[in-house]
């Protein structure tokens, strides 16, 4: 999180903007983990 913070840091983008690029990567991790977990199961 830290390293996609610092990289939109440079790229000069707004904090509004980094707190909605950030949400929206963890909301598609969990559903990437929630998925993966279904498959998993027997």
């Amino acid at each position: 999180m830290s390293t996609m913070k610092n990289g939109l840091n440079l790229m000069h983008v707004s904090q509004f903007w980094q707190q909605v690029i950030i949400g929206v990567v963890v909301i598609v991790a969990v559903y990437i983990d929630i998925k993966r977990r279904d498959t998993q199961r027997p």
